[in-house]
């Protein structure tokens, strides 16, 4: 079977990659990662669905993503029994389209605050809660005579990523990006209020940072450049990691809240819900490879 996955320096993809031996000496089946860039796995698992049918059997997709792809993936309860109830039920709920298990939540995060803990010791600084707090955090530490900057985020233009910690802020703050209808809701006060902290955070970033991605913030971080960051939950390994400068890795502290306009409010998660194409010609051992790489001992 074809795997169409991105990212393979992911800790999770390396362990699933290592068992396909033991995977394929017990089933028989054999497991091809395509390992493709993720700014263009939504077009991929699209345009080979449409051009060339059955070339890929199992993906992972953004649960974003699963309103464009209920056409290409096969329900699951076709081919295989699904139990989500060891997920979170906001993420199962992520792997649904009218009432029809498209995947399972397989990879998940949500955002952490996370912040240089002796950073926050040597100026005397709380982990803030509100954005007034927040930004008087950024600011106390850009001022000081650390040489280091207050607050690191990705706020260039990147596919699926650049809204997340926007979004994180609206939703903190009990808005929404849409209404009971479906459609954007970006000028509510909690939308507006997200805006200006977005834009005001970067007054106190690393030189150039209005132009990071993803992966530049969360580099300037674990670089030491910066004693605040809004990411997801995953970067904390690295964070806490040997590639980290030692300064930062000794001493990384993280909030599962995020601070908002009314004070700290529930941060958003996030899934890559692993499903089935629809046009496999082997969804038998598509499903095999889905239970396998989702049991629990894996």
């Amino acid at each position: 079977i074809s795997f169409l996955i991105c990212c393979p320096q992911a800790g999770q993809f390396v362990k699933w990659g290592e068992s396909i031996a033991e995977f394929t000496e017990l089933t028989g089946i054999t497991v091809n990662f395509t390992n493709d860039p993720l700014d263009g796995l939504r077009e991929k698992i699209i345009t080979q669905s449409v051009a060339a049918p059955g070339l890929w059997d199992v993906t992972m997709f953004f649960d974003t993503w699963l309103p464009e792809l209920t056409g290409f993936l096969e329900p699951l309860e076709n081919v295989m029994p699904v139990n989500l109830e060891d997920y979170p039920p906001i993420l199962a709920d992520l792997t649904q389209r009218d009432g029809v298990v498209y995947g399972i939540p397989a990879r998940s995060h949500v955002m952490f605050l996370e912040y240089r803990t002796d950073v926050f010791e040597q100026l005397g600084l709380e982990v803030p809660k509100t954005y007034e707090e927040l930004l008087q955090t950024a600011q106390t530490i850009s001022e000081s005579d650390l040489g280091i900057a207050g607050f690191t985020m990705n706020w260039a233009k990147q596919p699926s990523m650049s809204p997340m910690p926007w979004i994180n802020f609206v939703q903190a703050s009990g808005g929404s990006i849409f209404d009971e209808n479906g459609m954007p809701t970006f000028t509510s006060p909690e939308a507006i209020a997200a805006t200006e902290v977005y834009r005001d955070l970067a007054k106190y970033a690393p030189v150039g940072a209005i132009g990071y991605n993803e992966g530049d913030s969360r580099t300037a971080f674990a670089q030491g450049k910066a004693a605040m960051t809004l990411g997801w939950s995953w970067y904390h390994e690295i964070y806490t990691g040997p590639t980290a400068a030692e300064e930062v890795r000794n001493n990384v502290g993280y909030s599962a809240y995020t601070p908002s306009a009314k004070g700290p409010g529930s941060s958003i998660a996030m899934t890559w819900p692993l499903g089935i194409s629809s046009t496999s010609r082997h969804k038998g051992a598509a499903a095999e490879w889905v239970k396998w790489v989702t049991n629990p001992d894996l």
